[in-house]
C-alpha cells in the first residue's frame, strides 16, 4: 500500500537497472539514457507507462512545498524562497544532506561547490541544498543547516525540511510507514519519504521537458555522482536550450512580420 501510494501520487523517479543487482543508479547509465533519449524521464512512471494521461500538475516542483525553512546567502536569518519560480525552466541540482553527515561535507566540498562555482554566472542552472533529517534529530536542526551553508560558503538557497505529516496519509499507508520507522516519536523529512531517498548525501538532477510543456523531470536520483559527466550533460543541455530559445524567437519574429505585412491589405479591402 505504501509503495502504491508513493508511486501513484508523487513524482516518477529513474529506477536502477534490474540486471545489475545494484540498489543505486549509476550516473553513467543515467547520462547514457539521457543522450539516447533526450527530453525523456528514464523509464517513465507507472501512471503513464500503461497509456494513462500524465497529470497536469508539476509533481516535481510540488515536492518543495513542504520546505518552509530557507536560508538565503544574502540574508543572515531565515528567508523566503518561491522554489517553484526559482527552479522552473532551469537545470537544477538538489542536494540532500544532514549537518552531522561526514560524507555530506565531502560531497559538498569536493563536488557540489566546484560545480556551483563553474555555473554561478549561468542563470539557467540552479542549485539548492536541503537538510532531510531521519536521525540525530536534536543535532541536525535548522540552525545547523545554516551553519552548513556558511561553512561551505554556498551562494545558493539552503533549506531544512520538516517531518512528514502522517495525518494526511491514507490509513493503510500510515500504518505501514509507522511500523518501519525506528523512531516512533520523531518522523523523518517529508521530502525524504516522498522522493524515496535512502540516506544522505543524496541528490536530484532536474531539467525542464519542453515536450511536456516545460514540466520539470528527474534525470537522476542517487548519490554516486560522476561530476565530469554532470558537467558535460549540463553543457549539452544548455546548448540545446539556447537553440530552442532561438527557434522560438525566430518563430515569433516571423509571425510579427506576417501580421504587419498583412495589415495594409486588410485596410485596403475595408476601404
Amino acid at each position: 500500500k505504501f509503495d502504491q501510494w508513493r508511486s501513484s501520487s508523487l513524482l516518477p523517479l529513474p529506477r536502477p537497472r534490474q540486471d545489475t543487482g545494484a540498489s543505486h543508479m549509476n550516473l553513467s547509465h543515467s547520462v547514457a539514457m539521457e543522450t539516447q533519449n533526450p527530453g525523456r524521464t528514464h523509464q517513465g512512471s507507472e501512471a503513464t507507462s500503461s497509456g494513462a494521461q500524465p497529470k497536469e500538475r508539476d509533481a516535481v516542483l510540488e515536492l518543495f512545498n513542504s520546505v518552509t525553512t530557507w536560508y538565503l546567502p544574502e540574508q543572515k536569518g531565515k528567508g523566503q524562497l518561491d522554489a517553484k519560480t526559482y527552479l522552473q525552466g532551469n537545470l537544477a541540482v538538489v542536494f540532500f544532506f544532514q549537518s552531522w553527515c561526514k560524507g555530506c561535507h565531502i560531497f559538498a566540498q569536493q563536488g557540489l561547490k566546484p560545480l556551483a562555482e563553474e555555473f554561478k554566472n549561468e542563470p539557467r542552472v540552479r542549485f539548492v541544498a536541503i537538510q532531510t533529517v531521519f536521525e540525530g534529530f536534536k543535532e541536525n536542526t535548522p540552525e545547523k543547516a545554516k551553519e552548513f551553508q556558511l561553512e561551505h560558503n554556498f551562494e545558493f538557497p539552503v533549506g531544512h525540511d520538516g517531518p512528514l505529516d502522517v495525518s494526511k496519509l491514507p490509513e493503510e499507508v500510515r500504518a505501514t510507514l509507522m511500523a518501519q520507522l525506528p523512531h516512533k516519536d520523531e518522523l523523518p523529512s517529508s521530502m525524504m519519504v516522498k522522493v524515496g531517498t535512502r540516506g544522505t548525501p543524496w541528490a536530484l538532477i532536474l531539467a525542464p521537458n519542453q515536450q511536456k510543456g516545460g514540466k520539470m523531470e528527474v534525470l537522476f536520483s542517487g548519490f554516486r555522482f560522476d561530476w565530469t559527466k554532470v558537467r558535460n550533460m549540463f553543457r549539452r543541455r544548455l546548448e540545446t536550450m539556447s537553440k530552442e530559445q532561438k527557434r522560438l524567437e525566430e518563430t515569433r519574429e516571423l509571425g510579427e512580420v506576417q501580421r504587419t505585412c498583412g495589415q495594409p491589405k486588410q485596410e485596403a479591402k475595408q476601404t
